[in-house]
């Protein structure tokens, strides 16, 4: 018993009194004695959060004829210490169906307890981890493809700048090859204004 951490138990249903060897007072956190005591003093041990839950359970087992019971709970100590068990149980009827006793076993899980909750604790964290790190991977591809956009844009205005600016050397070249023409153009057309005033003169 003290190797398993395990205390049995056995309540006499007749006169609400309790039985248990010395582990199980030990697990309660109560000096260990031979006597029987009152249910309702170890009943009085467990967490408040939980009584009603491990009263319903019993009640089940006892009026619904499923008579075995098994079921996590915790207790708080009469030092303050508070502890999680697991209780076994069963009930044991007479001849008639009648309940005359509820025996089994309590076990003392609290250091399982403990490194369940720092698992889940655990898997807590990693989720959060998970998400921040979806949360920065989504944000990141979102600012990547920002900039993707910002340099598609530029490159756009770089290739219309760079259209424009060879439709503008275009234009100056052509413009320039129309002026040489048109320089002799206007020159012959002062020579023949000149003439031509001179020509009027005469006449």
């Amino acid at each position: 018993e003290e190797s398993a951490g395990i205390g049995v138990w056995s309540i006499d249903l007749t006169t609400g009194r309790v039985r248990g060897t010395a582990q199980f007072f030990r697990i309660m956190g109560v000096e260990p004695t031979n006597d029987s005591v009152p249910v309702v003093a170890i009943r009085a041990l467990r967490h408040p959060e939980d009584r009603d839950r491990v009263v319903a359970g019993f009640h089940e087992a006892l009026e619904g004829g499923r008579d075995s019971y098994e079921i996590e709970y915790r207790i708080i100590r009469p030092d303050g210490n508070i502890r999680w068990i697991f209780g076994r149980g069963r009930v044991i009827r007479d001849r008639n169906g009648a309940p005359l006793r509820y025996s089994g076993v309590d076990l003392d899980i609290t250091d399982r307890k403990a490194t369940e909750e720092a698992l889940n604790e655990a898997k807590r964290e990693l989720e959060r981890m998970n998400q921040v790190l979806e949360q920065r991977v989504l944000e990141r591809t979102a600012a990547l493809e920002a900039e993707a956009a910002r340099r598609a844009e530029a490159e756009t205005r770089l290739h219309q700048a760079q259209k424009m600016e060879a439709v503008g050397q275009l234009a100056a070249g052509i413009a320039h090859e129309i002026n040489t023409p048109m320089a002799y153009v206007r020159s012959n057309l002062r020579t023949l204004r000149e003439d031509w005033s001179a020509l009027r003169e005469e006449v």
